[in-house]
């Protein structure tokens, strides 16, 4: 083993993404990121896969296997780029069609950016600082302008913004630390790892954090039926809320009592 410091602190990202996967039963299922979800799995499993990948590369110090270390942090940075597009067209993720776009686009990228980087080893940085900066920058976009095209998110996602911006920060300057030598140099890049790791999970609870806009049926999504929303779109179905293709709800007797029912303007909707 080459570097056995650099080897064994990147279960920090093992166990990020286990705590993060072991949390998503718990979840309320109003959002793709808030339960048991082909989108909520897939991020928890590659932020497990990025410590293996980083493995390999520390533990023979050998650019062959350190294509897997650059490519998991590409592969990660993709799906959160894409993950954020497919939120900012409001109801594209409970559409069959919307989930196609989205794994084709990031399955093809994703392999793109493989052959390129297995190709030419000299990319491979560049591009890993690229994605992150870009993630970054989407993150922070979202929460101050996300609300224009539907992406909400409550009022503590920034605490999950600031807590990914002081990670990194943390991890960048072990990593500046530990380039510039010295005794405690071993552990410079050893704890960028645990500190990008707090990072990705502070990031994942970041995108949990979007609010459930989608708790209601807009009139247009209903009136399509290729938007019919999926379990983790939509959370719980109001019980008088139509299915897409009905007619309106019926309002009750209790309206003829002076009582607003969900059939009346104004009226609630007790999830």
């Amino acid at each position: 083993m080459q570097q056995p410091i650099c080897f064994w602190t990147n279960l920090g990202f093992i166990a990020a993404g286990v705590a993060w996967l072991r949390g998503l039963a718990r979840g309320d299922g109003r959002g793709p990121m808030r339960g048991p979800t082909p989108y909520a799995r897939a991020l928890g499993l590659l932020m497990v896969w990025m410590g293996p990948a980083s493995m390999l590369e520390h533990g023979t110090l050998t650019t062959t296997w350190g294509f897997f270390d650059a490519a998991s942090i590409h592969w990660f940075g993709l799906f959160v780029l894409g993950y954020l597009a497919l939120r900012a067209r409001p109801g594209a993720a409970a559409t069959r069609r919307g989930a196609a776009v989205f794994w084709t686009l990031e399955i093809a990228s994703a392999l793109t950016l493989a052959l390129w980087t297995w190709r030419e080893e000299h990319v491979r940085m560049p591009i890993s600082m690229i994605l992150l900066g870009l993630v970054g920058v989407a993150l922070l976009a979202a929460l101050l302008a996300g609300r224009r095209v539907g992406l909400r998110f409550a009022p503590g996602a920034w605490r999950w913004f600031t807590g990914v911006a002081l990670a990194f920060a943390a991890g960048a300057g072990f990593l500046v630390a530990g380039a510039a030598g010295g005794p405690a140099a071993p552990w410079g890049h050893g704890a960028w790892h645990l500190c990008c790791a707090v990072a990705m999970l502070c990031l994942a609870r970041l995108l949990a954090a979007e609010a459930p806009a989608d708790a209601t049926l807009t009139e247009d999504r209903r009136c399509s039926a290729d938007a019919a929303p999926s379990r983790w779109d939509m959370g719980s179905r109001p019980a008088n809320l139509p299915e897409p293709g009905e007619g309106p709800p019926v309002a009750s007797g209790a309206a003829s009592r002076g009582v607003l029912t969900a059939a009346e303007p104004g009226g609630n909707v007790t999830p």
